[in-house]
């Protein structure tokens, strides 16, 4: 209510009743946000926030990722998830979309034990389980353990979505200033590459029909996408006389195995595509160490919150990749079996090194609420593929300031301006380094909380701008310049309410203005940009029955709507709007609790990205959780 920027928070209670299956699918229902813009996807996660891509992060540590595999966390590992809209300049490099926090679940004093089967069309079988417990008397010492597994095919023929995983955690304070907290988690993932469909195939008429959304563009006996997991976090706290010290850390390594086929153009007889080939060996190894330091102070009448921190992060990404042919496929009458060849593969390797020193001031005087933040980061980036190299050093001064007044009636409005940057790696037909893509960010909004009720809401209205994105350079064909740059205005509301007894609310709405305002192609200038849309909206309500006739049953209902979208920067063709329908039924007696979670259940035909990728179908899951 207090911090002068948009921000939502998804907990995992909401998770469960709208049935997410990952953590990016927990932003469907957030103001502002795009999910799954390139599809249905298992592999990694396609976030769009405000028209702009964001940033991951994992307890407030950045979740880096290589170019072919993300960490994935199940949502089942999750307490929340935390979305700071626009560009966040203390977080150091990233869209100017935001930065999205996963929040893993901790060891608590209070016992915990819960387990739960879950059932759901194609064929999925999941179980889980959360079990807890102080492990001495005086509970200074917390244990957690949070594990899954999971068999399932998909709405794609031959896609499988496979998974364990085991996150154990553990707490333990040392005295009364000083804590200690270590989470680790093992992940093993095995699934394929999604269906990938000519360019506007799923938006244009085809004499032959429609492309049935079960189809898959594959080999069934040579694609795979097999990742292993693995990460090591601790969270230190000392509370001094004046300071409190933290450093927080974590190691993590992702292992893959990945074969995929993609499609070309449509023959003359629009039904049979010529596919290629895709095959990535890698490994890639990260660590994120954040040390700060806080006080509490006055200055006359000013009371202040300072946060000073210096955090580095390293990453490193090796192995092998490769393209080649594959034998033709027809798409409306598919035979498989085909001999692929696998392609000849290539060095691939990813570096990065950060280094970033970081303040920021929280002010109160009396009703007046100021932050001010800056940060200074340095970056080496190194990438080899396809036979090239590109290496460069990059540094950068961000900073944001936020000023809001917090009326005695819950009435908060608020003014900040904020800016990020993300390093690009390339170089121009110059041979000089491309400089970092920059954004910046000016948002006018209000937070309502009104005294008596369990009610926010939230409005803002912001101007939003990505600068320094590459562009066809016009003299030579075969390079880019830094010219480009993007535009975002819009308005957002959104509200979390519990208006009567059993009865929770939230609802979300969304109108942008996207438009490219820079770039050298012509033809884009003044667009839409690609996985933008103009207006998003979305209501959820949860109700859960008092009355003795039907006392433990409650329901849950959700719409979401999406416009169309541009399949190119251009704006040749759109992917068709979607209103979507998600609900739930569930039923608690004593220590039980059954649930039956719908998504899409009107069965939608979402079309995303070029007009080559479908969104989620209908899905429909049961549960039984026991709690003991």
């Amino acid at each position: 209510m207090e911090t002068p920027q948009s921000i939502s928070v998804v907990t995992n209670q909401r998770m469960q009743n709208q049935g997410m299956q990952s953590f990016d699918q927990a932003l469907r229902y957030t103001a502002g946000a795009m999910t799954e813009v390139t599809g249905s996807d298992l592999r990694a996660s396609f976030i769009n926030i405000r028209g702009f891509e964001s940033t991951v992060y994992r307890d407030g540590l950045i979740n880096i990722a290589s170019s072919w595999a993300e960490y994935r966390p199940e949502t089942t590992e999750l307490e929340r998830v935390e979305i700071l809209k626009g560009p966040a300049s203390i977080y150091g490099r990233g869209g100017p979309g935001g930065v999205v926090n996963l929040v893993s679940k901790r060891p608590v004093a209070e016992p915990i034990s819960e387990a739960e089967l879950v059932f759901g069309n194609f064929e999925h079988y999941q179980a889980n389980i959360d079990v807890g417990r102080a492990l001495n008397e005086d509970k200074s010492v917390l244990f957690r353990l949070n594990a899954m597994a999971r068999n399932s095919d998909t709405q794609t023929d031959f896609i499988n979505d496979d998974r364990m995983m085991i996150a154990p955690s553990l707490t333990w304070k040392l005295d009364e200033r000083t804590s200690l907290t270590v989470l680790a988690d093992v992940a093993r993932q095995s699934t394929k590459q999604k269906s990938w469909f000519p360019w506007q195939s799923l938006t244009q008429d085809n004499p032959n029909g429609e492309i049935p959304i079960n189809r898959f563009t594959g080999e069934p006996d040579w694609d795979k996408y097999e990742k292993d997991m693995a990460s090591l976090a601790y969270f230190f706290e000392h509370q001094f006389d004046h300071w409190t010290l933290r450093q927080n850390a974590r190691v993590s390594r992702v292992d893959l195995d990945y074969r995929g086929i993609g499609t070309g153009d449509f023959m003359t007889d629009q039904r049979t595509v010529d596919r290629w080939t895709w095959a990535v060996d890698n490994t890639s190894q990260a660590a994120v160490v954040d040390t700060q330091a806080e006080t509490k102070f006055k200055t006359g009448n000013v009371e202040h919150r300072l946060l000073l921190g210096l955090d580095y992060q390293r990453f490193r990404s090796s192995g092998f990749m490769g393209s080649g042919g594959a034998p033709d496929l027809d798409l409306f009458n598919p035979v498989y079996g085909s001999e692929v060849i696998d392609p000849e593969m290539s060095v691939a390797k990813e570096r990065l090194d950060q280094w970033g020193v970081y303040a920021q001031d929280q002010l109160r005087l009396e009703n007046w609420r100021l932050n001010l933040s800056t940060r200074f980061d340095k970056t080496k980036t190194y990438d080899e593929s396809w036979g090239s190299i590109s290496e460069q050093k990059d540094s950068e001064p961000t900073y944001s300031a936020g000023l809001l007044y917090a009326f005695d009636n819950g009435f908060n409005p608020y003014l900040s301006y904020s800016t990020s940057f993300k390093p690009v790696l390339g170089r121009g037909a110059d041979e000089q380094a491309f400089v970092p893509e920059t954004g910046r960010q000016i948002e006018l909004g209000v937070k309502w909380q009104p005294l008596t009720e369990n009610l926010m809401l939230t409005f803002s209205a912001f101007d939003l701008r990505k600068q320094n994105v590459t562009t066809s350079d016009p003299v030579n064909p075969n390079f880019n310049v830094q010219t480009g740059e993007i535009r975002t205005r819009g308005l957002e509301f959104e509200a979390v309410a519990s208006l009567m007894r059993g009865l929770d609310l939230t609802a979300s709405l969304a109108l942008l203005d996207p438009e490219i305002t820079a770039t050298n192609n012509l033809a884009e200038l003044g667009k839409q940009p690609v996985h933008t849309a103009k207006q998003t909206a979305s209501l959820w309500a949860n109700y859960r029955f008092d009355n003795a006739s039907l006392a433990g049953w409650y329901l849950g209902a959700g719409v979401r709507y999406i416009a169309e979208t541009p399949g190119n920067d251009a704006n040749e063709y759109f992917n068709p709007s979607s209103t979507i329908f998600d609900g739930l039924i569930g039923y608690r007696y004593n220590s039980y609790n059954l649930v039956i979670n719908g998504t899409n259940l009107g069965n939608e035909r979402i079309i995303t990205n070029r007009g080559n990728f479908f969104g989620q179908a209908r899905t429909i899951k049961a549960s039984i959780n026991y709690i003991w």
